[in-house]
């Protein structure tokens, strides 16, 4: 059956311009029918857009205590 996999790996800052980590997002697929890999670069560019806001706006937002 054929495989598609696209993986991507970067460095994402998390408080300040001086702590970052390392993500890397993978997307594999099996199947007959595989969509391009345009199609599922773009997705994974979308998924890295939603990682680093979502993590960017989690550092922004202090927790109450309780």
């Amino acid at each position: 059956m054929p495989k598609l996999g696209i993986s991507e790996t970067f460095d994402m800052q998390t408080r300040d311009r001086y702590t970052k980590v390392e993500c890397e997002i993978t997307v594999k697929i099996d199947g007959k029918e595989l969509p391009t890999l345009g199609v599922v670069g773009e997705a994974v560019e979308k998924c890295i857009t939603t990682v680093q806001e979502h993590v960017k706006r989690s550092y922004e937002v202090i927790p109450e205590r309780v």
